[in-house]
């Protein structure tokens, strides 16, 4: 696989510099927003502030790994080995999108025991440890995809992919479609449907409570209260949104 003569074609410099774009300025948006409003300051905003980032500096490798074209070899060995290992393999990139999968994970987790476990996350989940939990998404994309580093490596002046049997490459196959794409769908699958049947099971016990509080009084109405049944759409509808989530993200 020659890197240095790889000429992207128009359709693709159009596609990619149209996701890129969007992903920019959506991403900046949402982080004007969180960060200028102090009330938004929280621990799933920081998530949130942590995704948008992220994502944000994916959108800019977008531009920067695959529409301009990769740098040139240099002569020098070292150079050359890290050109190829780091920038002309596109490692960072792909190492961003890894970050982002997984911290959708964290974000995913936070707000299952925030629901499912409200004494639990009320007593561990802190803002002094927001930030350490924030890098472990960062950490697990430059740390798996470091393999893909190893095996772009400088020969004859090019820049080629290099496994040192074809069952490692398969292995290696595996594992990306494993980690990055079935293990994350299937933690989120879990988280959700274990949020909404908590809120379920919530309403029910507010509307049974109600029920049995107007036999009591009949003045009262068998009717849930106007804030739990806000609560309710509303998380519904976070749940749906983020499911449809889960299908952007594709093996790399």
């Amino acid at each position: 696989m020659n890197t240095t003569g790889d000429e992207p074609s128009i359709t693709s410099v159009t596609f990619y510099a149209l996701l890129g774009s969007v992903g920019i300025l959506g991403n900046g948006l949402v982080l004007v927003v969180m960060i200028s409003i102090k009330e938004l300051r929280t621990t799933t905003n920081a998530f949130i502030i942590n995704q948008s980032v992220i994502d944000m500096m994916t959108s800019i490798l977008l531009f920067a790994m695959f529409i301009a074209p990769p740098l040139s070899v240099p002569e020098s060995e070292p150079a050359a080995e890290f050109v190829c290992a780091i920038w002309n393999s596109k490692y960072i990139f792909w190492a961003m999108t890894v970050a982002s999968t997984f911290n959708l994970v964290l974000l995913t987790l936070e707000r299952y025991v925030a629901v499912v476990f409200p004494v639990s996350y009320r007593n561990h989940f802190s803002n002094r440890r927001t930030p350490a939990l924030a890098a472990v998404p960062w950490i697990i994309g430059f740390v798996y995809k470091i393999y893909w580093a190893v095996v772009n490596q400088h020969s004859n002046g090019n820049c080629d992919v290099q496994y040192t049997s074809p069952q490692l490459k398969v292995l290696a196959g595996c594992m990306t479609f494993l980690i990055t794409f079935l293990l994350p769908l299937v933690i989120m699958a879990f988280a959700y449907s274990s949020i909404e049947k908590t809120l379920r099971q919530r309403v029910d016990n507010d509307v049974a409570e109600s029920n049995r509080r107007h036999t009591m009084n009949a003045d009262r109405t068998p009717n849930p209260p106007a804030n739990h049944r806000e609560r309710a759409r509303v998380e519904t509808a976070l749940i749906q949104v983020a499911k449809k989530q889960t299908t952007k993200y594709q093996p790399h």
